[in-house]
């Protein structure tokens, strides 16, 4: 027998206090002068039908069966387990079946690792350190993992920046245009660079050219001559007026003296 079969009843009685400790005292009295005393077990079972609602206990048990560790840790999920197994001992009455139990709620990662567990003998205490061990080991990697990938990238970057100040010149803008192009502009360049090195393209460019701009060129000269010549003839109508205008105050004047 172990220490909780033995002691068990004694030390959890002796912490009870209020309303329970009230009803300790009342089952004690009640119970045959010659009856053997309870096990741990009926103590259990008369504790929990006395202060937790059956409704309550089977909520409990809906909770264990669909117990998974999902985003808890190691420990945060054995705590859980033990906690919501304790009003369920009817789906892992045996240290097989809590075993069984307990690695199948594990992340499938964990799962995979214990999976030799699965098929031994083993206590659960065991497990549960297992476990914990290879969390710790998967700590370890991930952290390991991060590190290269931030070095990686570090290096990445600045391999980048060097190729920037390299085309650009030293300018952090005309070396991210010169390094990171676009298709279309990379098409655009080389078209251009086989257009200089053809003199025959480079002339059938030069006139097309001419010949886009040349009715523009035409047509802007024609607005201005124009405008000059309409601006001649009203100076000259001006000027003619201003003449016709003199002559007529001299005539005026002599015949005013005469």
């Amino acid at each position: 027998m172990g220490i909780v079969e033995v002691s068990g009843i004694a030390f959890t009685t002796f912490q009870l206090s209020g309303v329970a400790y009230r009803w300790w005292q009342a089952y004690e009295e009640g119970r045959p002068a010659d009856g053997t005393p309870p096990t741990w077990a009926q103590f259990e079972e008369i504790f929990l039908k006395e202060f937790v609602p059956q409704t309550l206990r089977d909520a409990w048990r809906t909770k264990f069966d669909w117990l998974c560790q999902g985003t808890m840790t190691m420990s945060e999920y054995t705590f859980r387990f033990s906690e919501l197994s304790r009003h369920a001992p009817i789906l892992v009455p045996t240290v097989r079946e809590r075993v069984c139990r307990f690695i199948e709620g594990l992340d499938y990662d964990f799962k995979i690792s214990m999976a030799r567990e699965l098929q031994i003998d083993i206590p659960f205490q065991q497990v549960v350190e297992i476990t914990r061990m290879l969390e710790r080991v998967r700590s370890k990697e991930n952290k390991s993992k991060e590190i290269k990938r931030s070095r990686n990238s570090r290096g990445f970057s600045g391999f980048y920046y060097a190729t920037m100040t390299h085309h650009g010149g030293g300018s952090d803008s005309r070396s991210a245009q010169s390094a990171i192009q676009s298709p279309s502009a990379t098409i655009e360049a080389e078209r251009r660079t086989k257009i200089r090195n053809d003199p025959m393209k480079q002339g059938q460019n030069e006139k097309s050219l001419k010949k886009s701009t040349l009715p523009g060129v035409e047509k802007r000269r024609k607005l201005r001559d124009d405008a000059s010549g309409s601006k001649g003839k009203e100076v000259a109508k001006g000027s003619s007026s201003e003449t016709h205008n003199g002559k007529m105050y001299l005539y005026v004047f002599n015949k005013g003296i005469h």
